[in-house]
């Protein structure tokens, strides 16, 4: 069963969570987006929904790595309280701006991230489908 997927739109990139780990090799395949991402300068923004999944240390380093100096706005929806201090690591780590929202919270971290009124129902609609297809609960729009 997949732990995770991910999108764009709109100039967000959107990471969805299981509440499983994430898995290695899939893990992978998102920093080999972000870096390709990156270097093509498509994305400033990240949108992390998670049922409560999120990376080991070794998988936070790899992300360190990968994003390197790259200052990121980044939100996580999310309702867990491991999640949280998973949030605080990554925050030392990368210099992404980096803050966390309760789960249902997807207007106020679209806020956050200065997402356009235009882009709302794009990322929104990519979220939902992006959980359907890892079967993560869906959040409330």
């Amino acid at each position: 069963m997949k732990t995770l997927t991910f999108g764009r739109t709109a100039g967000v990139l959107v990471l969805v969570h299981t509440k499983a780990p994430p898995d290695q090799a899939e893990w992978e395949a998102y920093l080999a987006e972000v870096v390709a991402i990156r270097q093509a300068s498509k994305v400033t923004t990240l949108l992390v929904v998670t049922d409560g999944g999120a990376p080991d240390a070794s998988q936070r380093a790899q992300l360190a790595r990968a994003y390197g100096d790259d200052l990121t706005v980044t939100a996580v929806c999310n309702g867990s309280p491991v999640v949280q201090r998973v949030i605080t690591a990554v925050g030392w780590i990368t210099r992404a701006r980096l803050r966390g929202f309760a789960y249902d919270d997807l207007a106020g971290t679209l806020a956050y991230l200065g997402v356009s009124p235009t882009a709302l129902g794009a990322i929104t609609a990519l979220v939902v489908k992006l959980q359907r297809q890892i079967n993560a609960r869906v959040v409330k729009t």
